[in-house]
């Protein structure tokens, strides 16, 4: 009997850690998720800049997101490792970097495309300006869609299913 009840402790015991590791994954994949809808939400604020031509906020607006972005990096590598594994973490690294890089790089043309007088614009400028954004928009979905895969593969180890969360 006395083996019957080890037994069934032990069962309980080992349910409720899988349910409390599971429970550290997804707050720990909630952390960095805001980390990331934090940096979204000012890169499309600085889209809607540029839509404007608030050539006045543009280059400081785009400073101020590599700024955060920047402080958001160093937020996930102080950040401890999930369970000994640092892929997740990583993962966002990887994210954050690849959106650093598109702010300041491909997002200055753009800026500097934006601040030229609109007598300035002729065809070949407006298309190196559609060209600058067709880039950024793939440049954005590849390093999400592998962010995901780490995402899903983290979601998978740790025994949670991720939900899309409906923004209004």
């Amino acid at each position: 009997m006395k083996e019957i009840f080890y037994y069934l402790t032990s069962i309980i015991l080992l349910l409720s850690s899988c349910k409390n590791v599971a429970l550290e994954a997804v707050n720990y994949n909630d952390a960095m998720i805001q980390k990331q809808d934090s940096i979204v939400s000012m890169i499309d604020s600085l889209d809607q800049l540029i839509i404007q031509r608030d050539t006045i906020k543009l280059p400081d607006f785009q400073k101020s997101i590599i700024n955060t972005i920047d402080k958001k990096i160093e937020s996930v590598k102080e950040s401890e490792n999930f369970e000994g594994n640092d892929s997740f973490k990583n993962a966002v690294l990887t994210l954050f970097n690849s959106y650093r890089d598109i702010v300041q790089n491909k997002y200055s043309k753009i800026i500097s495309i934006s601040l030229l007088p609109q007598v300035n614009f002729e065809k070949d400028t407006l298309d190196k300006f559609n060209r600058l954004i067709k880039e950024i928009n793939e440049d954005f979905s590849k390093s999400l869609d592998i962010f995901l895969q780490y995402q899903k593969e983290f979601a998978s180890q740790n025994k949670f299913s991720l939900v899309e969360e409906v923004k209004k």
